[in-house]
């Protein structure tokens, strides 16, 4: 569903005067309708996750109209798993190619390709362990889903310790083995999950 707010209604309904604290509230107000927050668009711009975070000091004086889009968990689901499944074997590939540039060539002009990835790998995290708070009920599932949220996150800290201290080696190596080995774990438990969730649906439906 598709719910638009105008300034004077985000300052009638709720209380936060900034952006942050009003995207909690309102993510907790659709929570208690039993639906997910799929994105905002905040003055006619669709926020990624970087920029709910870039934004969050916005004063609601600033904001003309808030746009919020929420699924139902079980429709939001199968979406989200399409997404990244689509986008794990690139995010995969790129991992290969720049462990094996920061191993032989350096890190000469490799500077925005390791950002980005970390980035995209931060934004799997955040996004996984989303889901796994409101969509995943198995229990060894869930167990697994912090586990390996809890690996990646500190493979990422792991990458970013190693680039500050130069030591580009190592950054490789955690690039080849530890972030790799975690993306494709990550890959074939979506891949199961998503044809589960299909094959659930095939069975539902007439």
């Amino acid at each position: 569903m598709k719910a638009i707010f105008s300034q004077e209604e985000l300052k009638n309904e709720f209380s936060s005067p900034s952006f942050g604290g009003l995207k909690r509230e309102l993510e907790k107000k659709f929570e208690q309708d039993g639906l997910v927050v799929c994105q905002f668009k905040l003055n006619g711009l669709s926020l990624n996750e970087k920029q709910e975070v870039e934004f969050s000091d916005l004063k609601v004086s600033d904001i003309n109209q808030l746009e919020v889009l929420a699924e139902a968990p079980d429709q939001l689901l199968p979406a989200v798993i399409e997404g990244w499944l689509h986008e794990l074997p690139f995010l995969i590939v790129q991992v290969d190619s720049l462990s094996k540039k920061m191993k032989f060539d350096g890190p000469e002009g490799q500077l925005k390709n390791f950002v980005d990835l970390v980035d995209s790998c931060s934004s799997l995290t955040d996004c996984l362990m989303a889901i796994e708070k409101t969509l995943i009920q198995d229990l060894e599932t869930k167990t697994f889903w912090a586990s390996n949220s809890l690996h990646m996150t500190e493979t990422i800290q792991q990458l970013l310790a190693a680039f500050e201290k130069k030591d580009f080696v190592l950054l490789s190596e955690i690039l080849e083995y530890d972030l790799a080995h975690g993306l494709q774990k990550w890959n074939e438990t979506l891949g199961r999950i998503h044809a589960g969730v299909s094959a659930e649906k095939s069975e539902s439906q007439p």
